[in-house]
């Protein structure tokens, strides 16, 4: 029976490793393809380490790191598990740098899972809820922004009809928003009642708005770094036309295709920014990974300090968990 749970597993990490070769050779497969079509060249890798715009970057890729750690922290906050700000940072920190090498954001949500549940003991479900809620806000923001753009300096595109596709996505991603903010509204409540504890709407719509208001400027500072990007490759792009083209970048980055979105996300880039008129957009996506590349490597060293396979749970101090705040 043992022999055959021993088999069973080890089918299933053959398999693992076969759909990583898999994903690897379609980043390597979609890199190439750029290159043969000199959307990517070593001219890119040159532009980035001659340019003295590559410091201003880096520094706008942290803040935004920044901004997303202490957006989780809030709805930490939310779901009632109270840590420190710097635990979180850490934390975050180091799933940030697993999101660069494992598939889409897989590597950054199991790690700030793993954190989480290992210092506070019964809460899985808390935890899944801020990090799922997390990558909602995070994705609305760059929504809500796109279209604040549309509606303020309205752009133009190549294709006319893509205004609506792109309108009609933003106005999708932040309706799913709400809807999904006000039903783990209704569901907490309905918990809270159970367990005899307080729940208030106004505890809700502070942390979900500190929140997304962290989410919001991370996402303008995001932008920013593409418009950086686009000073180091000397063909400037606005803040209108990097605004309006980042969200779906972000969610080709976000998909588990490839290792941390490599090739997917320059290849939807390219084919976005095209719809500006901005042929550079392979270039724009890749500068962007190099930077943030830098950015998170020191997670990998967090990483290493913490020692993420060892035995003993760190301490859990008193009034990390629960409470009313």
């Amino acid at each position: 029976m043992f022999a055959r749970i021993r088999n069973f597993i080890g089918l299933i990490s053959l398999s693992k490793t076969g759909l990583t070769i898999v994903k690897s050779g379609i980043a390597i497969a979609a890199l190439g393809w750029l290159i043969s079509q000199n959307k990517l060249s070593t001219e890119t890798l040159l532009s980035i380490v001659s340019s003295w715009w590559i410091l201003p970057l880096l520094l706008v890729l942290l803040f935004s790191l920044a901004f997303q750690s202490i957006r989780w922290w809030c709805l930490l906050r939310l779901n009632r598990i109270n840590l420190p700000l710097r635990k979180v940072l850490v934390y975050s920190w180091i799933g940030q740098f697993f999101q660069m090498v494992t598939p889409g954001t897989l590597g950054a949500e199991v790690s700030r899972f793993y954190y989480i549940t290992r210092i506070v003991s019964n809460a899985k479900t808390k935890t899944i809820n801020s990090v799922f809620l997390d990558r909602l806000l995070g994705l609305a923001a760059f929504f809500a922004l796109a279209l604040i753009v549309l509606l303020w300096v309205r752009p133009s595109f190549s294709e006319p009809s893509y205004i609506l596709f792109l309108s009609g996505s933003c106005v999708a991603t932040l309706l799913v928003t709400v809807a999904t903010i006000v039903w783990m509204g209704i569901k907490e409540k309905r918990r809270a009642g159970e367990n005899g504890q307080s729940s208030t709407w106004g505890r809700l719509l502070l942390w979900v708005g500190i929140a997304s208001l962290f989410s919001f400027t991370a996402a303008i500072s995001m932008a920013i770094g593409f418009q950086i990007s686009g000073q180091m490759l000397d063909t400037p792009l606005s803040f209108s036309t990097s605004a309006v083209n980042i969200p779906f970048v972000m969610i080709a980055n976000g998909m588990p295709v490839t290792p941390g979105g490599l090739g997917l996300g320059e290849s939807i880039s390219m084919l976005s920014f095209a719809k500006s008129g901005y042929v550079r957009g392979a270039e724009l996506m890749f500068i962007i990974r190099f930077c943030l590349l830098i950015v998170r490597l020191p997670g990998l060293l967090l990483f290493l300090a913490l020692g993420f396979f060892s035995k003993n749970k760190p301490h859990l101090n008193k009034g990390e968990l629960g409470g009313n705040i």
